[in-house]
């Protein structure tokens, strides 16, 4: 069963299913389980539903978007509200 839960770490929506029921390949036959960010659309696969499920509640360790937050200038290392190199 597919569950679509909230990640108190980032605020986003985390999606938890099988292979089967998101429509996604187990090309290697090993990854049967899937942990998605809703908001930006990055997923990971896993082989168990544990490990899928032990994600879910951190989803800055699998999605590169919510690990870097858009508000931070990468440039400059700060806060991007208090840069002047914002465009």
């Amino acid at each position: 069963m597919t569950t679509t839960t909230k990640a108190r770490q980032t605020g986003t929506e985390v999606t938890l299913g099988s292979a089967d029921e998101l429509g996604l390949d187990d090309c290697d036959g090993e990854t049967r389980w899937y942990t998605i960010c809703e908001k930006h659309g990055t997923a990971i696969g896993h082989s168990t539903k544990a490990l899928a499920r032990s994600f879910a509640s951190s989803p800055i360790d699998f999605c590169e978007f919510c690990a870097t937050p858009s508000d931070w200038c990468e440039t400059h290392e700060h806060p991007s509200a208090s840069c002047e190199c914002a465009w």
